[in-house]
């Protein structure tokens, strides 16, 4: 049996900047929008957390 070898991949867009453009997306649904936030802070590391909250407020956005 063939070992397969991958390469380590690199994204151009960070986890969080790709969380925010999926809410800038989807902002028109309320509970879609609540969903994807729930589900996309868990990927994210305390800073990146930080940095979303930052965006949300300017934005405007609010999730309890």
């Amino acid at each position: 049996m063939k070992k397969r070898h991958f390469k380590k991949v690199q994204f151009k867009t960070s986890m969080v900047d790709y969380l925010k453009l999926i809410l800038d997306k989807i902002s028109f649904n309320r509970d879609l929008f609540v969903k994807e936030y729930r589900k996309g802070i868990r990927y994210l590391s305390p800073g990146e957390r930080a940095e979303l909250r930052k965006w949300l407020e300017g934005r405007g956005f609010t999730i309890q």
